[in-house]
């Protein structure tokens, strides 16, 4: 494991690693659900609800992280 995620907030990069990861995940994860939808949406509306999903993902982060 790297040396960085042991303790990830007595560092920065630590913290923005676990940030990447949380981002990600919701990012894919809605992308994928929003894809398998059989009737299609239009393109801002799922672009809104992944980056809702995201900005969520932050705040989740920020609770977890603090």
């Amino acid at each position: 494991m790297l040396k960085v995620m042991e303790f990830p907030v007595t560092n920065l990069l630590g913290m923005y690693l676990y940030l990447l990861i949380f981002i990600m995940v919701a990012g894919v994860l809605t992308s994928s659900i929003l894809f398998f939808i059989p009737k299609k949406i239009s393109f801002a509306f799922s672009n809104s609800i992944v980056g809702l999903s995201v900005c969520i993902a932050i705040i989740l982060w920020w609770f977890v992280i603090f």
